[in-house]
């Protein structure tokens, strides 16, 4: 996938275009919004990354006239506004979401080795950290940012649900933390192995993360079963459940929950729906989350 990245500030854009190419996306630089939009006249990228605020003019106007003329590039703006007004502000300008911690994150490591305030090692070492981490987090945004815009297209074939779980896990557990997978029989389902590997492992991941007291382990459990007509996958935690206020909206857009971006569960929810399912959260019997997976055995329904 090729990504454009419009930055003018040189240390910021070489930390992000870094976490790109660590994500094996191909990345093209510009500085302004009129190299920015030569680079967009001339190639399709999957994605484009602006600088919210830029010398050049407000990107986010940018994007608003690009909308208006039909190009569907999905668009992450690349900010340190962290309101909701923000957020929603650029959601209605055209933005399909925002890179803000890890890029303010990058931006004060920059600042701080320029300084010399701090060893180069330790530096280099929260750098690649940070790296990662938004390559992640870039990769997942332009999963959606698909998703969302239909352009994903499915690849779907039968696979064994009950082994791909059981990887997930297997891949997610860290020590102490204690994830059990039941499956009562082989569950064959119609899917696309990459996004249900992805959904399946965001779930688990939430679960690890928020699904236990503080100073306890994890103790998760994922549930793997048909009844002919729906498929489900379950994952269920032990932690402080889900507060009132936030159960809701846990697969919307413009809410995350604390400490969170919000979108490993957005993700999982858009991957059910583009299967033709569904992802619903619930009190758990132990007090906890469960989250409830859903997908046709024989995968999307088709038109025609």
């Amino acid at each position: 996938m090729r990504v454009l990245l419009v930055e003018d500030d040189a240390n910021l854009r070489f930390g992000v275009a870094a976490a790109l190419r660590a994500a094996g996306l191909a990345v093209d630089e510009a500085v302004d919004l009129p190299q920015a939009d030569e680079a967009l006249f001339v190639t399709a990228y999957d994605c484009a990354v602006f600088d919210r605020m830029l010398p050049s003019g407000d990107a986010a106007a940018y994007v608003e006239e690009l909308r208006r003329g039909g190009r569907a590039v999905p668009v992450l703006f690349l900010t340190a506004r962290d309101t909701v007004a923000d957020r929603v502000e650029g959601f209605a300008r055209g933005g399909d979401d925002d890179l803000r911690t890890p890029a303010a994150s990058l931006r004060t490591l920059a600042e701080t080795a320029l300084r010399g305030e701090t060893d180069s090692t330790d530096v280099h070492r929260r750098t690649l950290r940070l790296a990662e981490g938004m390559g992640t987090l870039v990769d997942g945004l332009l999963t959606r940012a698909r998703l969302m815009s239909g352009t994903a297209v499915l690849a779907v074939e039968p696979l064994r649900l009950d082994q791909l779980v059981e990887a997930v896990v297997e891949d997610a557990a860290g020590e102490g933390q204690r994830v059990a997978v039941r499956a009562e029989r082989a569950v064959v389902v119609v899917a696309d192995p990459d996004l249900v590997r992805r959904a399946v492992a965001n779930l688990v991941g939430n679960a690890l993360v928020h699904g236990h007291r503080p100073g306890e382990p994890a103790e998760v459990e994922v549930t793997v079963d048909s009844d002919g007509a729906t498929t489900t996958v379950t994952v269920e935690d032990a932690g402080p459940g889900l507060p009132p206020e936030v159960a809701g909206a846990l697969f919307d857009r413009f809410r995350s929950g604390a400490g969170s971006t919000g979108l490993g569960l957005s993700i999982a929810s858009w991957v059910a729906h583009a299967h033709g399912g569904s992802l619903t959260a619930e009190a758990g019997r132990r007090g906890g989350a469960r989250f409830v997976l859903r997908l046709p055995p024989g995968g999307p329904a088709t038109e025609g």
